[in-house]
Formats: structure tokens, sequence, C-alpha cells
């Protein structure tokens, strides 16, 4: 956090890429913007807007638009935090919400976030004779690096999603 108190948008952050296979076919680009809102010495409220394209071969060729609040505070040197998001699926007219929650303390990180559909069932326009929605699940992560050797890391994801045919990966 910074010293004294800010607002209005101060310092937006982009990130994004395209990724293109054998250095020339399109197969996906994301790009993310962190907008930091009112801060002080302990605390942020930002928000976040994020963009995922991928082609046929990936996710069924589905965009996906996100938004989301987030809040962080600092407490005795533990860095905790709580969001909210709501997912688009854009070519398919799917959504889904989370809510998570974070911890953070020098070089270990720990999160987690719940998944719901806010779309009820629909004819899937990919695959014949299915219906489709967005999945409940979860996902939770740890993330640390050895003091002492602060170029050695490691990360532990699990995710749970529940239904028949639920595919994380992309196409099946």
């Amino acid at each position: 956090m910074h010293a004294g108190r800010k607002s209005a948008f101060p310092e937006i952050i982009f990130r994004g890429g395209v990724n293109l296979e054998d250095g020339a076919k399109y197969r996906s680009s994301e790009f993310d913007m962190f907008i930091p809102g009112e801060e002080t010495t302990s605390s942020l409220l930002f928000g976040q807007l994020g963009f995922r394209d991928h082609d046929s071969s990936s996710f069924d060729g589905r965009t996906y638009v996100n938004v989301g609040v987030g809040y962080r505070q600092e407490v005795n040197g533990w860095l905790l935090g709580v969001n909210t998001f709501l997912d688009a699926d854009i070519r398919y007219s799917h959504l889904r919400g989370g809510i998570g929650g974070e911890v953070y303390k020098d070089s270990l990180a720990f999160s987690g976030n719940y998944y719901f559909p806010l779309t009820g069932w629909k004819t899937s326009a990919v695959h014949e004779l299915h219906d489709e929605r967005p999945a409940y699940g979860f996902d939770l992560r740890t993330k640390g690096t050895l003091p002492d050797f602060p170029w050695f890391s490691g990360e532990l994801t699990y995710e749970q999603y529940y239904g028949d045919n639920v595919y994380l990966l992309g196409n099946r």
C-alpha cells in the first residue's frame, strides 16, 4: 500500500498477450486491466477487467469477458483480501459469478474462489444433444518461496467443479 490517500484511478496496470502456433497461427489472446481505486496506507479497493479469446481448437472458440471488484487490508503484517467477479461467455451468452478470498504474508500466499452459474441450462451450440451452463465449483491455491532462496518457489492448485462432462482445459 502507499502512503497517504489516493483516488480516481491513478495507476492502471495492463497485462496481456497473444498466443500463436508456429509463430503465425492465432490460438488465443488475453488482456487484463487492474484499476486501483481508493487507497490508504493499509487498504486498497480495486477493480479488474479481463478479456480472453480462443480459436476453435480450445474452449470451443469462446470469448470471455470478466469484471470484478476487490478489497485488500493489511492486518498485523498479513494482507487479507476479498473479491467478487462476473464472468461472461460472450459467444454463447452464459454468466458465472464468483467470490473469493486471499491471504498473503511475506513469501507465502493462499487464495480460494467459489464459482456459481448465473444463467440456466441452454441447448449447446457446440455439442449435439447436450445442454450446457456454467458449473458450480471452487479452487484453492497456495504459493510460496523459501526466504533464503527466493529463486526457488512452488505453487499448488486444487480445482473441483460439479456436474457431468465438465471440461476445465478446453475442448474434449
